[in-house]
């Protein structure tokens, strides 16, 4: 199993596709926020620079935290080609809707074994 060792800290990590390999952090790592990923600092925005050219069925759970703020949730999910996007998720009726919503992604979204 591939794994970086940096500082105590262990992170594994796959490498897929062809050309040449890209490993990407958020900036700041786990304190990483949106004024650091908009603020000149990180090399590039992976979610304005990648996102709509990703294949891969995505479900975007809108963020509310400044971590995650829902603008960016409402621009990854307008990005990605192929996303579906719950807006309303975390308490009462809405988090009953969307456990549905993601069963039915995952059902739909999830190769049957051969």
């Amino acid at each position: 199993m591939p794994t970086f060792e940096h500082h105590g800290a262990s992170i594994y990590y796959e490498e897929f596709g062809k050309g040449f390999p890209i490993l990407t952090f958020a900036p700041a790592g786990l304190q990483s926020t949106i004024a650091v990923w908009s603020g000149g600092t990180a090399p590039v925005n992976p979610t304005t620079e990648f996102a709509a050219s990703c294949k891969t069925p995505c479900l975007v759970l809108a963020g509310n935290d400044e971590a995650h703020p829902r603008p960016i949730s409402d621009e990854t999910a307008k990005l990605l080609p192929n996303s579906e996007y719950i807006t309303e998720w975390k308490e009462g009726a809405p988090l009953e809707a969307a456990k549905v919503r993601i069963r039915q992604f995952l059902a739909k979204h999830t190769p049957v074994a051969a």
